[in-house]
């Protein structure tokens, strides 16, 4: 399931949900920016899947139609096929991860990214003698994840932390840039999601970019 099935089938299930959302809602729900949810709402409005109502005439309102409806249903068998398949390659890949950081004493460490590929690392980091000391991610600052409160990169200086581990899918490298950007040390970075995309990838885990790899 590629990036622009799953947020067509996250916008159409927000519609659903509430007609009246707005796109600067829908893109603070998706972590996006504004620009591109409205270009995903117009895409799919092409595809024939929403419309917009003005009636009445203050009260602009989303409806999905019934293309849209069959569209849903089946993006959402092929998203339970996809997260099914997703959670067993994560578990398995975050597994190892882990016990590289643990062959370390890596001690206390902090998430940055919050979503179903965190929340699986945060149910694994259970197994292991490792603290969370906080969860980080510039698009949901300031809301709950699980138990935490979301703080942005700008926080990370208020914090002890041995490790921050990315747990973004997606665009991580642009998250490593800003992390070092904001002074965080290189080796301080773990990039836990590469694990998940190809095994063979490289993942930083030591200093002065000592790369570490999770076993193919």
């Amino acid at each position: 399931m590629d990036k622009e099935e799953r947020y067509t089938l996250e916008i159409l299930n927000r519609i659903e949900q509430n007609g009246r959302v707005t796109q600067p809602e829908i893109a603070s729900q998706l972590g996006i920016s504004i620009g591109l949810a409205n270009a995903f709402i117009k895409r799919i409005a092409r595809k024939g899947y929403i419309k917009l109502t003005t009636i009445p005439r203050d009260r602009a309102k989303y409806l999905i139609t019934p293309r849209g409806i069959a569209a849903k249903s089946r993006l959402t068998l092929k998203y339970l096929q996809y997260s099914l398949n997703f959670y067993k390659k994560a578990k398995d890949a975050i597994a190892q991860a882990y016990a590289l950081l643990a062959e370390e004493g890596i001690k206390d460490v902090v998430f940055y990214g919050t979503g179903e590929f965190a929340e699986i690392a945060y149910i694994l980091l259970q197994q292991y003698r490792m603290n969370l000391a906080g969860v980080f991610d510039d698009n949901r600052t300031g809301k709950l994840f699980l138990k935490y409160r979301v703080g942005a990169i700008d926080d990370l200086k208020s914090i002890n932390f041995d490790k921050i581990i990315i747990t973004v899918v997606e665009a991580a490298d642009e998250v490593v840039e800003r992390l070092k950007a904001a002074a965080i040390p290189e080796y301080k970075i773990f990039i836990l999601s590469e694990a998940t995309l190809d095994s063979r990838r490289t993942i930083y885990s030591s200093e002065k970019a000592n790369h570490k790899r999770i076993p193919a």
